[in-house]
């Protein structure tokens, strides 16, 4: 395991992958490749969580075996996680990259839980009414689901770029394989995720406007509810001052 992948700027990243080969004898053994994902969950009541993944993978040439290290993985997704390596396909395994079609493919569906949450909770503020009187804006909540909204289009970002960063080093690694059958069904499902994720990442811009468009409704609304209020004054003071402007002249007539 390279001490890069221990550094604290490597740690503390949002995103990243990194390939080495390992050498013996007779040239190129294998290859050492690692990974970080993240992903911000949210539930049906706006609170969040952080999924985190940290994989490692040796890949040895001879023998085609693969051993994975996941970091980081919380639950219920643990055994979810084993699961998607426990089985590959075994015209796959004579590609080093094949750990990365298998994990493109549940990060794809991790982001997309991602997103369609933020887009629950748009929608539901989509739909709400025009209230009946002063309206009250939630602001803090409209800001707090904003910010979950950026957090989310920032890991597709990151993710998207991981994702380029493992298509270019797994088309750099396509000469030295002897199966080319394995390096296309594994490139196939790389170029796959990245589009998914591509698409997702149009939905979630597409939330963040949508949830600038409500926070900009609730502001003008309440500053037209504020105007008519204050025209309303303006109005009932004009007409105090006419009725105060008749009494002064009617007083010198008084007799009493």
């Amino acid at each position: 395991m390279p001490t890069l992948w221990w550094a604290d700027h490597c740690k503390n990243s949002n995103g990243s992958f990194g390939c080495e080969t390992t050498q013996d004898a007779t040239g190129v053994a294998g290859f050492v490749t690692w990974a970080y994902f993240e992903t911000k969950l949210l539930d049906e009541r706006a609170q969040y969580k952080w999924l985190k993944l940290h994989v490692f993978a040796h890949w040895k040439a001879a023998s085609n075996q693969t051993a994975i290290l996941v970091f980081d993985v919380q639950t219920p997704h643990e055994e979810q996680m084993a699961e998607l390596f426990r089985s590959p396909p075994t015209e796959a395994t004579a590609d080093p990259f094949w750990v990365y079609a298998k994990l493109a493919g549940e990060i794809a569906r991790f982001q997309d839980s991602a997103v369609w949450a933020v887009r629950g909770h748009v929608r539901q503020i989509e739909k709400e009414g025009k209230p009946e009187g002063k309206p009250e804006p939630d602001y803090r909540r409209l800001h707090d689901l904003a910010r979950h909204a950026i957090h989310v289009t920032e890991t597709l970002d990151v993710a998207l770029g991981t994702m380029h960063a493992i298509l270019v080093q797994h088309q750099a690694v396509k000469a030295g394989l002897p199966d080319d059958r394995a390096w296309q069904r594994v490139h196939s499902r790389l170029l796959f995720s990245r589009q998914m994720l591509e698409s997702l990442r149009c939905r979630s811009n597409s939330n963040e406007k949508r949830l600038l468009n409500e926070i900009q409704l609730a502001f003008h609304m309440v500053v037209q509810y504020d105007s008519g209020v204050s025209a309303d004054i303006g109005k009932d003071t004009r007409e105090d001052s006419a009725a105060m402007k008749t009494i002064a002249t009617l007083t010198p007539y008084v007799v009493l």
